[in-house]
């Protein structure tokens, strides 16, 4: 079945608007996947009105702070939530990241890098605006902090990949 020359016309220009919205706009997973202690899991950041549980903010012109949080599930929640924090000064890592896992409801106790050595790379560091894209990986030991709760492991094993959008927190 033959289309009239403008309904085909019409599509092509839809089409081609398509193809260029999704190439200046590729698409971003905002998750944090791997594996925690070998055991595959997945966490989400969460946006709601504007808000982002994945922030960045300029200390000063080409210093930016980053703060990745993602919760296991679709909602606000200590428990389960991973923080990958990081500082970066013309798009280079100036200090290790510092990363956090919440294994219960509360704060601390919590799982943390600190003075751990890990593997560490930022493929993507964009900014543009109030909108931010990162794309990295984090592979390290975290190390049980403050007081156990219960039969906690001293270190979880944490190997995680993330594609993320941040936005601008003032």
């Amino acid at each position: 079945m033959m289309l009239p020359n403008q309904t085909l016309r019409q599509r092509l220009s839809l089409s081609s608007c398509i193809v260029a919205v999704l190439l200046l706009n590729p698409a971003v997973a905002d998750t944090i996947e791997g594996s925690l202690n070998g055991e595959s899991k997945s966490w989400n950041v969460l946006k709601q009105q504007g808000a982002s549980t994945a922030t960045f903010s300029e200390l000063t012109p080409g210093m930016q702070t980053v703060r990745l949080q993602g919760h296991v599930e679709q909602k606000f929640a200590t428990q389960g939530t991973l923080s990958i924090n990081f500082t970066l000064m013309n798009g280079s890592l100036i200090s290790p990241p510092e990363v956090t896992y919440f294994h219960t409801n509360g704060f601390m106790p919590n799982y943390g890098n600190q003075d751990t050595p890990a593997g560490w790379e930022l493929s993507i560091s964009e900014i543009e605006g109030d909108s931010a894209h990162f794309v990295g990986r984090y592979e390290g030991t975290l190390k049980l902090q403050g007081k156990p709760e219960g039969n906690e492991p001293e270190t979880l094993e944490l190997a995680v990949e993330f594609d993320v959008r941040a936005t601008r927190d003032e």
